[in-house]
């Protein structure tokens, strides 16, 4: 009888192998299922006022003119530096800031890039001119508009990103405006010296009639990876929407919806959840009375369609223009700034214009002298910091925004800062919203590990059978939702099998599959288990 002296070595040499393929397997699974979470893209935010030398110093006697601020926000508190600067005298600025404005974080939360409607800068204020976007503009730049362009991460591909913006403008004589009448979208990368490179120019992703202000928005498709950009119509009732991948542009679609798209939509945006897509508008019926309305549209983030849809004229207050809503992180309560007042609304109320309350005002008989209730954003620590548009060196907060009424503790002029402020901090989605737990549309395959990780300290052990030789693979939990999908993985991350996870409760026939080693994955609940068949 031959002796075999290798043959436990390499057994335990495979089962070590198998045991460390499976660890880095999983770690895959997590890494994928967080890679497009928790990162920095908004953490650092370059503000400056669009007159630029329209504002001299808060100190007369230091010897530069700062004209920037650089909002950081990467030790989740804020912290402001005065940047852009030149001495006095001289007229070169690091930055142009006209009216169209979009920027972005890396992950890590550096400050990385930032697009005036004609050059793109790096955070050093070196900068590309996007020659490929030149046209015939009447020698002048008023079709840059405000908050018209986005840049996003380009999803799965490190320190790459793409620049969406309108162009193939065309004149409007009835508006003396231009209009826009394509998105292009400019792909660039980040070098490891912080310059950026221009990679692709996509010169007509989509064809329509966009806006001067507003033209775009984007949130992440449900499953926490790709991007939903949807772009309305000027001055109609159509919505191009369209999806943003690894694969590129697709799911292009016109919908029409119920309500029209005005002019000044400034700063259209979604809820930080994903689930409310909002807007503004100001009719002007003569020089002394305005007309301010506020649009919400309920939209999946599965499909890409709007479903619920409202709409809101604001009490008539005086001339001053409705600017725009800001919801506090949890999606609930939403501002509404309007230039004299701040608002707070409360969108699960049946009843949405009844339940705004007036939680803040400014000094409307001194505007030379003091700021207004201008454009706003939710900052990565949760509060909403709001300026004025105008040159002035002041700005307004909400320190508890998830917070009923007057507690929500709005501060006007709680702050000056180094340099002018205005409304140029650029048109930046919530980066971090996860996969959508239990999403049909979850098409990464996984839900979000946050919600799986604050699930697993309140829930039972979830037992997933079969032992080796079983012909069934079945739990005894007892499932209260029928919709819920289960996955089969084979050791590549390859779906062997999709069905419902309440089959599971009479047991799924998996004699047809070979014996081997498998991942076991239920949407929306804290289960992923390893069996063995």
């Amino acid at each position: 009888m031959m002796v075999c002296n290798y043959c436990h070595i390499n057994t335990f040499t495979i089962m070590k192998f198998n045991l460390i393929a499976f660890t880095f397997f999983i770690s895959l699974i997590s890494l994928k299922a967080q890679d497009y979470i928790n990162q920095k893209y908004d953490r650092e935010k370059l503000i400056m006022d669009r007159l630029t030398l329209g504002c001299s110093n808060l100190d007369p006697l230091d010897s530069l003119v700062r004209i920037g601020n650089i909002f950081n926000f990467n030790d989740d508190t804020l912290e402001v530096l005065g940047v852009d600067t030149f001495f006095k005298g001289e007229t070169t600025l690091k930055f142009e800031y006209y009216t169209n404005c979009t920027q972005i974080s890396n992950k890590e939360g550096k400050f990385t890039a930032f697009f005036n409607g004609y050059l793109l800068y790096d955070r050093y204020g070196n900068y590309e001119e996007l020659t490929m976007l030149k046209e015939p503009i009447f020698g002048h730049r008023g079709h840059l508009g405000v908050n018209r362009s986005l840049i996003l991460p380009y999803p799965g591909k490190d320190s790459t990103y793409i620049l969406l913006t309108p162009w193939k403008h065309v004149e409007d004589p009835a508006f003396e405006a231009l209009n826009a009448t394509a998105i292009a979208g400019i792909v660039f990368r980040e070098l490891n010296t912080g310059k950026l490179k221009i990679l692709d120019f996509y010169p007509e992703i989509i064809t329509g009639n966009f806006g001067i202000f507003g033209a775009m928005s984007a949130v992440r498709h449900a499953n926490g990876r790709d991007w939903w950009i949807v772009a309305p119509q000027r001055l109609d009732n159509m919505v191009h929407t369209f999806l943003f991948s690894k694969e590129g542009f697709s799911n292009k679609s016109t919908q029409k919806t119920k309500y029209v798209t005005g002019e000044t939509s400034n700063n259209p945006e979604f809820s930080p959840d994903g689930q409310w897509y909002t807007r503004t508008h100001v009719k002007v019926l003569s020089q002394w009375h305005n007309i301010s309305t506020i649009q919400f549209y309920k939209f999946s983030r599965c499909s890409g369609i709007f479903e619920d849809q409202i709409e809101f004229e604001m009490d008539y207050e005086d001339t001053s223009n409705v600017i725009q809503v800001i919801f506090e992180k949890n999606s609930r309560y939403f501002y509404i700034t309007s230039v004299l007042s701040l608002y707070q609304g409360d969108i699960q109320s049946e009843d949405i214009k009844a339940s705004l309350i007036k939680v803040g005002k400014s000094r409307p008989l001194m505007w030379d002298e003091h700021m207004l209730i201008g454009a706003g954003f939710l900052a990565p620590d949760d509060k909403i910091y709001i300026f004025d548009g105008r040159p002035n060196f002041y700005g307004s907060i909400i320190n508890n925004p998830s917070e009923r009424g007057l507690a929500c503790d709005f501060q006007y002029e709680y702050r000056a800062f180094p340099a002018c402020t205005s409304v140029n901090f650029g048109n930046l989605p919530n980066f971090n919203l996860g996969p959508l737990d239990g999403s049909p549309c979850d098409t990464l395959g996984l839900d979000n590990p946050l919600a799986v990780e604050k699930d697993t300290k309140k829930h039972i052990e979830y037992n997933i059978y079969p032992n080796p030789g079983n012909i069934l693979i079945h739990t005894d939990y007892n499932f209260e939702r029928k919709d819920l999908k289960m996955k089969l993985l084979d050791f590549r991350g390859k779906v062997i099998m999709n069905t419902y996870a309440i089959s599971l409760k009479t047991g799924i026939d998996i004699s047809d599959i070979a014996p081997g080693v498998y991942f076991v994955i239920i949407e929306g609940m804290p289960v992923k288990k390893m069996i063995k068949i």
